[in-house]
C-alpha cells in the first residue's frame, strides 16, 4: 500500500472481456465432487448503492455454519468491518426451503441446516468512504464503473477458506470486467480462485473502461483505467513504456515473475471522499487512486515502482503475521517499516535501474520526503507499525519515509562492513528463495536476523538505534561511507501548513480538499473547499507577493512542505471572497539537509555510491 499527499509527491491479473491480443491462461472448474463455492455478483441498476450477491455452496455438507466477514483487507491493516454493510442474508437449502440464519455479531452469521447444495443471498452496500481506509480498499457504484476489493463483497465459511471458488458477473451488457482473476474455460464471464485469499485478493472492477496493454517476457501487463476523458497516445505510450521497464528491473533483481498475468486498476478523478490518493498491492494486480492532472502519469510511474516490488514483499515473502491470514483480527505487527519502508527504498532504486529517474532524483525524493511534516513521529517505525490498525491512515506516513531512509542506511551499512561484497539486495533475494518461493513465513524478530546471515554483517546495535527507537538518523555521519556529503539546508528546518492535502481541480485552481483535525493548516484557520491563491513572503521589510498559478507542481510541492522562515501570511479564495491567513510554523528536529555526491570521493566509498544511485 502506498498512500501519500498531493503536497509531496512521494510516489504507494487481469481478464478483461475483449482485450485485445493478451493471452490469459484459463482455469478449470473444481471436480463436480469437491468441496467448493460458486459466487454470482450482479448489478444490473447504475443508480444502486449495493451489490447483490449469491453464494451456493458444493459439497460443504456442515449441518451448521459460520458464515463470517472480514474485519479488515490485506494490505490497507486498518480495521473496517466490512460485515456492517452487510444486509439481507437469507439462506435456503438445495430444495430452495428456507434455512434458519442468526445474526451473531456484524461479521458473523450463524446458518442452521446446512448440507450440500446450500445457497446464502445478501447484499453488499457501497463503501466510499471510510475515515481508517484507502478507497482502494473499498467500494463504489457509479453510471460510469463499480468497484470493489474482495473484502467488500465476500464472505467465508469459517474452516473453509481453502476450497476453490468460482465467480460469475452479471452486469449492464455495455460493460466491461476487469479482475485479476484468470477466466474458467468452461463458464463465461466466470473466474476462478484456488481458494478464499485469492478470491479477495482480486479487485472488482466493472464498467466503461479505457484499456491497454504491454507484453514483459511474453506475459500480459494489462491496464483498465477509469478517467474522465481518454488518455492521449503519447501518455498511454509513455506509461506503458515506463511500466515495462519497472517490470523488467524488479522481475530481473530476483530472476523470475511469478505470474501468469498482471493488471494496473487506475482511477485517475477528483480525490474521493477524504482519504486521499495511493495505491493497494495484491498478488497480479495493483489498483491506483490518482488525480486527473498531467502530472499523474509521471507520479505513476513512481507508485507502479512501490506496489510491483509488493509483488515479492510481502505478497509472497512475508511474515508470521502477513499470513496465513485471519480476517477477523488485523495484524498486530512491528513490521510495517519492512513491508512498506523497505519497499519505498527499493522502489526509488528499481526506478534508477530502470532509467525513469536519475540517482540525484532518489536523492531527494528519499530526503524531501523524511522532512515531510507527516513523517515526523515522536514514535520509532515499530511503534507505528503496532498501531497500523487502529489509527488512521496518514498516521502511517513515517513508515515509508523514514522506513525507506533506514533502507538506505542499512545497505549502506551492510556494503561497508563487506567493503561493497555484499548489500541489502543478497538480503531481499536470499529471504525470496529460502522463504518466499518455498512458502514459509518469518517472525517479524527474525528480519534483522536474516539480513545479517545473507551478508555476514552485524547490524543489531543498528536496528535498535534507527528501528526500534525514534532517534535522529545519521546522515551527517553515514553520507561519507556512500560517497555523499550531508548539506545543511535551511529550508527545512521549519515548516507550515501541516495536514493540508491539495487538489489541483479541472479549472486549474489548487483546492484544499481535506484537513487533518488540530494540525498547522486547521489552527490557521484553513477550511475544505478553499481555494489557495497565494503567499505573502517579507523581502527587505517589504511583502511580496507569490501567486501559485506562477509556480510549476514541482514548485508548489516544495513551496507547501517546506516554507521559508519569511512566509508572513497565505490568501485563500472562499466562497467568492478573498481572505488572508497568518501563517504558523513547526520546528523540524535536526539534522536538516541534503545528500549530495561528493565529488572527492575515492575507494570504497566511491563503489557504495556507483553501486547504490548508479552517480
Amino acid at each position: 500500500m502506498l498512500p501519500f499527499r498531493f503536497t509531496h509527491l512521494l510516489l504507494l491479473a487481469a481478464a478483461i472481456a475483449g482485450c485485445g491480443t493478451a493471452q490469459i491462461p484459463t482455469r478449470s472448474l473444481p471436480p463436480a465432487t469437491a468441496p467448493w463455492i460458486e459466487w454470482n455478483v450482479s448489478l444490473h441498476d447504475s443508480l444502486a448503492d449495493h451489490f447483490a450477491l449469491r453464494a451456493k455452496l458444493h459439497n460443504i455438507t456442515a449441518d451448521t455454519i459460520l458464515f463470517r466477514f472480514p474485519n479488515w483487507s490485506p494490505g490497507a491493516y486498518q480495521r473496517v468491518e466490512y460485515g456492517q454493510y452487510v444486509s439481507n442474508l437469507t439462506a435456503t437449502s438445495s430444495a430452495g426451503v428456507a434455512l434458519p440464519v442468526t445474526r451473531e455479531s456484524p461479521s458473523t452469521f450463524r446458518v442452521a441446516g446446512v448440507g450440500n447444495g446450500a445457497v446464502l443471498r445478501y447484499a453488499a452496500q457501497e463503501i466510499n468512504d471510510h475515515p481508517n481506509s484507502p478507497f482502494m480498499a473499498l467500494s463504489a457504484i457509479t453510471d460510469r464503473f463499480a468497484f470493489a476489493n474482495g473484502t467488500a463483497l465476500h464472505g467465508y465459511v469459517e474452516g473453509e477458506l481453502h476450497v476453490p471458488q468460482v465467480i460469475t458477473y452479471s452486469f449492464s451488457k455495455d460493460w466491461e470486467v476487469s479482475t485479476g482473476l484468470s477466466p474458467a474455460d468452461s463458464l463465461p464471464n466466470s473466474f476462478v480462485a484456488s481458494n478464499y485469499d485469492e478470491l479477495v485478493d482480486a479487485p472488482l472492477l466493472a464498467g466503461q473502461l479505457q484499456k491497454f496493454e504491454v507484453t514483459v517476457e511474453g506475459k500480459p501487463h494489462l491496464f483498465a483505467i477509469v478517467a474522465p476523458e481518454p488518455i492521449k497516445k503519447w501518455q498511454r505510450e509513455n506509461l506503458l513504456k515506463a511500466t515495462k521497464q519497472i517490470v523488467e528491473s524488479t522481475s530481473s533483481f530476483f530472476g523470475e515473475m511469478p505470474y501468469s498475468h498482471y493488471l494496473f486498476q487506475c482511477f485517475l478523478m477528483d480525490r474521493w471522499g477524504n482519504t486521499g490518493y495511493g495505491a493497494l498491492e495484491h498478488r497480479n494486480s495493483s489498483t491506483y487512486l490518482m488525480p486527473w492532472a498531467p502530472w499523474s502519469y509521471s507520479a505513476l510511474e513512481a507508485v507502479i515502482a512501490h506496489e510491483y516490488w509488493h509483488v515479492w514483499f510481502p505478497k509472497r515473502t512475508h511474515t508470521h503475521e502477513l499470513g496465513p491470514f485471519d480476517y477477523q483480527h488485523p495484524p498486530a505487527t512491528s513490521a510495517l517499516w519492512f513491508i512498506e519502508g523497505i519497499t519505498e527504498y527499493y522502489s526509488q532504486k528499481m526506478l534508477v535501474q530502470a532509467k525513469r529517474q536519475p540517482g540525484k532524483q532518489m536523492l531527494l525524493e528519499l530526503m524531501t520526503a523524511l522532512y515531510d511534516p507527516d513523517a515526523i513521529s515522536k514514535q520509532s517505525l515499530e511503534e507505528v507499525s503496532r498501531a497500523a490498525s487502529t489509527t488512521p491512515i496518514t498516521s502511517l506516513r513515517p513508515i515509508y519515509a523514514r522506513g525507506a531512509v533506514v533502507g538506505m542506511l542499512l545497505d549502506c551499512e551492510i556494503r561497508t562492513q563487506t567493503n561493497n561484497a555484499r548489500s541489502l539486495d543478497d538480503a531481499m533475494r536470499l529471504m525470496n528463495n529460502e522463504y518466499g518461493k518455498l512458502g514459509k513465513t518469518f517472525g517479524e524478530d527474525e528480519i534483522i536476523g536474516i539480513i545479517e546471515r545473507a551478508t555476514g554483517t552485524q547490524l543489531q546495535e543498528l536496528y535498535r538505534t534507527w528501528i526500534a527507537s525514534a532517534g535522529p538518523l545519521p546522515l551527517p555521519e553515514f553520507a561519507p561511507k556512500m560517497g555523499l556529503r550531508f548539506v545543511p539546508d535551511q529550508r527545512f528546518s521549519v515548516y507550515g501548513l501541516q495536514g493540508m492535502n491539495l487538489l489541483l481541480d479541472s479549472l486549474n485552481r489548487w483546492m484544499i480538499d481535506s484537513l487533518v483535525p488540530g494540525s498547522i493548516a486547521d489552527s490557521m484557520g484553513l477550511q475544505h473547499g478553499d481555494e489557495l491563491v497565494s503567499f505573502s513572503q517579507n523581502i527587505a521589510a517589504h511583502d511580496s507577493v507569490l501567486a501559485l498559478s506562477n509556480l510549476s507542481t514541482n514548485q508548489i510541492t516544495t513551496l507547501i512542505n517546506f516554507l521559508p522562515a519569511n512566509t508572513t501570511a497565505c490568501t485563500v479564495r472562499r466562497n467568492g471572497q478573498m481572505q488572508r491567513l497568518p501563517v504558523l510554523f513547526r520546528q523540524v528536529r535536526p539534522p536538516i539537509g541534503l545528500l549530495e555526491p561528493d565529488p572527492d570521493a575515492t575507494g570504497i566509498p566511491l563503489q557504495i555510491r556507483e553501486s547504490m544511485f548508479g552517480i
